[in-house]
């Protein structure tokens, strides 16, 4: 086997080794510092927008309130199968004011790699 054509197979077997590897994304970063931000009864719609951006989901309460919710997920894999995966979440609960009564978090900030 000449020099070129070992060249030529270790990128082939290169290329096929990196081909098993991925990284898929889901939502959209959001900014997990503006949560120190959220006052229940003083928080509104208008501030979450602001500082959060689009979420994800939006639904609206039989009494006319709103919950917002966020949600950025990273998943890894390999060509052997293992991987893990990181997801944060924010969800936000407003009342028919427009005025938070509620809201919940999970997760730590999901970093692509």
């Amino acid at each position: 086997m000449t020099m070129s054509m070992k060249l030529m197979a270790t990128a082939v077997m290169m290329a096929s080794f990196l081909a098993g590897c991925a990284t898929i994304e889901s939502g959209r970063k959001f900014d997990t510092s503006a949560e120190s931000r959220l006052e229940i009864g003083t928080t509104t719609v208008d501030n979450a927008l602001a500082w959060f951006g689009q979420p994800m989901q939006i639904t609206r309460n039989s009494d006319g309130g709103k919950i917002l919710v966020y949600t950025h997920t990273v998943a890894h894999g390999n060509f052997t199968g293992h991987g893990s995966s990181e997801m944060e979440t924010l969800g936000l609960n407003f009342g028919p004011d427009g005025k938070l009564r509620k809201f919940v978090t999970s997760g730590a900030p999901a970093q692509a790699k």
